[in-house]
């Protein structure tokens, strides 16, 4: 009996870890240093066709949705990004893109909406923090 509680107790413990807040930290605005802005600037002075992506046009949408054998337990999330940076070389078939991932926003209802997600996580589940579950 006291195996069974201890392996109860254990299997709580690891729940609750994998469930645990994620610690935010700034995101910086700029890509970093190894962003391969150099290759598109070469490319452009090669006479190449190249595009800058204009972030205050610019909007990346991520639809994460449940799936597998607990899927009915789960809910589905749009996790976006209003902040994207990057370069396009449609003739090299090269694209980089640099988005903050602690930027990044879920579930605006918007979003959720143009995703055809008919409801709205509750606040505990959409706040930040997202939690690692």
């Amino acid at each position: 009996m006291r195996h069974r509680h201890v392996a109860a107790a254990a299997a709580l413990a690891l729940f609750f870890a994998g469930c645990a807040e994620l610690l935010r930290v700034e995101a910086p605005v700029a890509p970093p240093p190894e962003f391969p802005e150099g290759y598109y600037q070469q490319a452009l002075k090669a006479g190449k066709p190249v595009y800058r992506i204009d972030s205050a046009q610019s909007l990346i949408v991520i639809e994460v949705r449940r799936g597998g054998s607990l899927a009915r337990l789960g809910h589905d999330h749009v996790v976006a990004s209003h902040e994207v940076t990057g370069y396009i070389a449609p003739g090299e078939g090269r694209a980089d893109l640099y988005v903050a991932l602690a930027r990044m926003q879920i579930d605006e209802p918007a979003l959720r909406s143009e995703a055809g997600f008919d409801t709205q996580p509750t606040e505990s589940t959409s706040r930040e923090p997202a939690p690692t579950c």
